[in-house]
């Protein structure tokens, strides 16, 4: 377990610099004295530097040429690259998954499916296109339908591709308002690859940048009763906390959601009559007024 730690600090430290031993101790999960006593014991060059921002530091002229890695480490990096290749039709992502499987050796037994990021064929075109642009340090253009419905005209400077929330968005910087901003590719169209810019952008700090920004969505504080039937439907899909269980076997449940997002309301009305939202009063009529326009749809007689 030592040899591993010992290991696994000198990786670290090559992956992130400078660390105090405050921070190697709680991700290593050991004592600040076992750190110390590891940088004693790594035989490399390590420098300690000492005040608020010191710290340990390996010498600019260290490097591994070879890093050995165990058999769980090439599971995990499988695992990492297989979950990639479900996401994302590329032959060269493909090659590399099969020649860490081929040197690890072994069944696989973790794995991750999000074959959900490959299920449009246009988002997979658009990916494609923003990729390239992203490499070639291209800016690119395109339609796109925010949110609220509202359609405009976007010049962007790509800068990263990420997968969250069940869907791909576009880091990028926006010259007109000098920042970043992120863009859903589902509501992108007509992307088009435009002139070279010089601007240097770190994938990593603008994903930092985007992801330390203060939500000013508007949310509600929701308060429904769910029939016995819906429990594990209301678990599932509406991640909200039970607080209180009925003695007819229904249960009350409390939600903090954003007030303009579509997917929980969907759920909420997916149940019909064995969900009924108590609070908040604004909720309650904006659950009837879609009910009423959804009824006026429908021509059916109910007995």
């Amino acid at each position: 377990m030592r040899t591993d730690r010992l290991l696994g600090i000198t990786v670290y430290l090559l992956n992130h610099g400078r660390t105090g031993a405050k921070e190697l101790a709680q991700r290593f999960e050991v004592s600040v004295r076992t750190v110390q006593r590891d940088m004693d014991s790594l035989g490399i060059p390590v420098t300690a530097h000492r005040g608020s921002q010191g710290g340990y530091e390996l010498l600019d002229t260290f490097g591994m040429a070879g890093q050995p890695m165990g058999e769980t480490d090439y599971e995990n990096i499988t695992a990492a690259l297989r979950g990639l290749t479900s996401a994302w039709d590329d032959p060269k992502a493909r090659e590399t998954q099969e020649k860490m499987q081929a040197m690890g050796g072994g069944a696989q037994p973790l794995r991750l499916d999000w074959s959900a990021a490959a299920e449009n064929p246009a988002v997979s075109r658009t990916l494609a296109l923003l990729r390239a642009a992203i490499r070639e340090k291209s800016c690119v253009s395109f339609g796109y339908t925010n949110a609220a419905g509202v359609s405009s005209r976007r010049t962007v400077e790509p800068a990263a591709l990420l997968f969250r929330w069940y869907a791909w968005y576009l880091a990028a910087y926006v010259p007109e308002k000098e920042d970043y901003a992120l863009f859903k590719l589902v509501r992108m169209a007509q992307v088009c690859p435009g002139a070279a810019f010089e601007r240097t952008h770190d994938p990593d700090a603008v994903l930092r940048s985007l992801d330390t920004r203060q939500d000013t969505r508007e949310y509600w504080d929701v308060l429904l009763r769910g029939e016995a039937d819906v429990r594990a439907a209301c678990v599932e899909y509406l991640n909200g906390t039970i607080t209180e269980e009925l003695a007819d076997g229904g249960f009350l449940m409390r939600l903090h959601v954003p007030c303009g997002e579509r997917f929980w309301l969907g759920a909420v009305l997916s149940m019909g009559g064995q969900v009924t939202v108590l609070e908040p009063e604004a909720l309650r009529r904006r659950v009837c007024v879609l009910c009423q326009a959804i009824q006026r749809n429908y021509d059916i007689q109910l007995s």
